[in-house]
């Protein structure tokens, strides 16, 4: 399920007019040197289809496209498969006045809904750029100037509007606030994109060439060390169950301490890893070095992720069910006798639902807040806006987001706000927005640990610092040259950034280790 990204990846944009009969090829997408997928596709009798190889999640997107004479989409088709060729999700959607989809995943997760489009519009699978050729060869170039195009988004099921401008051979494409620059050959098919902000660049060939892998930026492996063992092991949370993995201290005497490690936002897996093409791996990394220290752990794939298995409503989910999901697990690791004490240790969005998780009553001894938000969702999500619109759209935007909280229509907006307020998501919103970090950690019943990287894009030294005033009580560890996601990064510089997030082998920083280790080693 979509929420906030710790990395938004965008696609090229960019076409004119397409090529007389069939046109195929392959577009290769690389950030920072490193190769993060390949794209084969064909587009003929109207219809694309697309191989797109996710090379840092070992993951391969197959999709198929029918578009009308006007190259506006009819239907989508899309499977993700994992290692061994496995399904891990299939999605169909038809076009109309608005977006009908349905999804499957291989955990037997049903879901489904409608989403609205305004014409003109067009399909957009992330990292997929044949697509983006396709969808933008509806610019008109009589016309000229800056013109939007509604797109729907499989990942996420919802529209976001892309204004586009070309001239030429070359163009720019702005979605999200995020502005691309495209290169078009002779017959207006994409050849070369790039995102400077994001590190971001793809080119176009005529046949995919053997890809070298990634050469492994540290010392940290890929799969556990030989002092963790691991197995499957799942949580129930009523109707759901959270299917994860437990990884053990090798040769432990006795109950040791095990922490529950909770997912950031967006849709992150048990490892840190995410279906939006992002790697780091870092979840796994803890949870081996804190096998390697003698402390056990659970990490697990939230609700809506492909392994977790039950039905839910998209709709109809809540923060407080993921809330509820942390207190089930806690309970099942602190009914296991091969453990002492519990602890949860939150990343971001998960720094959150540990912190009222346990406020709720989980059976735990403390928690670990490890780049966790020091402000209300909707004081921060203001903030970011305001440093993008004026006064007069803010103060649309203010009575807007309460009409949307209140269950009401929010009204007119500029289309770039339009994306945050779409039904779907309304319940999700509405919870989470009442979640105050400050006054939930002044209430902490446990131990708290606050840890926090000072070059993290996300979440400041300032959140961390509030949060522990409010809890003077707290450990407040801050680890220069860390990141968000704990990874070293000597500079807040965005595109140098980037690469950090498509790497696994990146090691985690040894302070952030050390300071879990230690504090766990006072709790009782």
């Amino acid at each position: 399920m979509k929420r906030r990204a710790c990395l938004l990846v965008l696609t090229p944009l960019a076409f004119a007019s397409v090529p007389q009969g069939a046109h195929e090829g392959a577009y290769v997408a690389r950030v920072g040197g490193t190769v993060i997928a390949r794209e084969h596709y064909r587009f003929a009798n109207d219809t694309l289809n697309a191989q797109v190889d996710l090379i840092t999640q070992s993951m391969r997107l197959e999709t198929r496209t029918a578009y009308d004479e006007n190259r506006s989409p009819r239907s989508f088709h899309l499977a993700a498969r994992g290692a061994g060729d496995a399904v891990l999700q299939e999605l169909e959607a038809t076009f109309a006045d608005s977006a009908r989809w349905s999804m499957m995943t291989s955990g037997g997760n049903r879901q489904g809904s409608a989403t609205p489009l305004t014409p003109p519009f067009g399909v957009l699978q992330n990292l997929q750029f044949s697509h983006l050729a396709v969808v933008l060869q509806r610019y008109d170039r009589s016309r000229g100037g800056p013109q939007t195009l509604n797109l729907w988004l499989p990942q996420g099921a919802q529209s976001l509007p892309m204004t586009m401008q070309l001239a030429g051979d070359s163009g720019s494409v702005e979605v999200a606030g995020v502005t691309m620059r495209v290169t078009l050959d002779q017959t207006g098919w994409l050849r070369h994109a790039s995102v400077p902000a994001q590190g971001l660049t793809v080119e176009w060939q005529a046949l995919l060439e053997p890809v070298a892998k990634p050469t492994p930026g540290g010392t940290a492996d890929t799969l556990p060390s030989p002092e963790a063992v691991e197995s499957p092991y799942a949580a129930r949370s009523e109707d759901l169950t959270l299917a994860g993995t437990l990884t053990v201290p090798r040769g432990a005497a006795g109950p040791v301490p095990v922490a529950l490690l909770v997912a950031g936002s967006g849709p992150t897996d048990r490892n840190g890893n995410s279906a939006l093409g992002l790697k780091p791996n870092s979840y796994a990394q803890l949870a081996w070095r804190l096998a390697e220290r003698g402390i056990a752990s659970f990490r697990y794939d939230k609700r809506g992720l492909p392994a977790s298995r039950g039905s839910i409503n998209l709709a109809e989910t809540t923060f407080d069910d993921f809330i509820d999901d942390v207190v089930a697990a806690t309970r099942e690791l602190a009914a296991d006798r091969r453990f002492s004490r519990v602890v949860i240790l939150g990343h971001s969005e998960g720094a959150g639902l540990a912190l009222l998780a346990a406020n709720r009553g989980a059976p735990v001894v403390g928690i670990g807040m490890l780049a966790g938000l020091g402000r209300p969702f909707g004081v921060v999500l203001r903030e970011q806006l305001a440093a993008q619109f004026d006064s007069a759209t803010m103060v649309r935007w203010d009575s807007g987001f309460a009409r949307y909280l209140r269950g009401e229509d929010p009204g007119e907006l500029p289309d770039a706000l339009q994306v945050l307020v779409v039904p779907i998501n309304r319940r999700f919103t509405q919870t989470a927005v009442r979640y105050d970090p400050v006054k939930e950690v002044h209430g902490a019943k446990v131990p708290v640990l606050i840890v926090q990287g000072e070059t993290d894009l996300q979440i400041t030294v300032g959140d961390a610092q509030a949060l522990a005033a409010a809890q003077p009580a707290a450990r407040l560890v801050l680890i220069p040259g860390a990141n968000h996601l704990f990874k070293r990064a000597a500079s807040r510089e965005r595109g140098s950034q980037a690469a950090q997030y498509l790497d696994p082998t990146l090691p985690l920083v040894p302070e952030l280790v050390e300071a879990v280790v230690s504090w766990v080693a006072l709790l009782k």
